[in-house]
């Protein structure tokens, strides 16, 4: 997971190795963009076009540790997409 430095201001959440998250934002051509210094940790994972290969987190994205519950949701939720029955936005 990339973030900017400008956005890692809150320190929050503090995201864990060992734990999971769900994780919710916008997105743009599905990478970010990978310009300037302090994007990401190591910053050396790039696609030829220069764009940061992975998911990228910002300010306007919603990152909570994942419960267990949801995984049963999920899974009804992946059914329904598969058969088409979910409605499109």
């Amino acid at each position: 997971m990339w973030v900017h430095m400008k956005d890692l201001a809150c320190k929050c959440p503090k995201i864990q190795m060992s734990k999971r998250f769900l994780v919710m934002g916008g997105s743009e051509g599905g990478m970010g963009t990978g310009t300037g210094p302090g994007v990401g940790p190591g910053g050396g994972a790039t696609s030829p076009g220069g764009e940061r290969i992975g998911l990228m987190a910002d300010k306007n994205s919603l990152v909570i540790q994942w419960r267990d519950v949801w995984t049963r949701r999920l899974r009804k939720f992946q059914r329904k997409e598969k058969k088409g029955k979910c409605s499109k936005a």
